[in-house]
């Protein structure tokens, strides 16, 4: 959540954050990032709008400024 709002600010848009159930949802404009658990771990799913483009695991280990880097440039969609 600290890299989201960080790296928001520096692209002057505003990250919103919100438990739905277990699943977090992080909003900017138009773009939504959700991380839903299930059984075989947790997963990331991009959606423009209410429009799903994709989804796929999240490995925990993984650089989290990365993934939030990448889902507010675009690179998901």
């Amino acid at each position: 959540m600290k890299q989201a709002a960080r790296i928001g600010f520096t692209m002057r848009t505003k990250v919103h954050f919100a438990w739905l159930g277990v699943t977090l949802r992080l909003e900017a404009k138009e773009r939504r990032l959700e991380l839903r658990p299930t059984p075989a771990g947790i997963m990331t799913v991009y959606l423009h709008g209410s429009e799903e483009i994709r989804r796929e695991s999240l490995d925990l280990k993984s650089n989290p400024e990365e993934l939030v880097r990448n889902w507010l440039a675009g690179a998901a969609l």
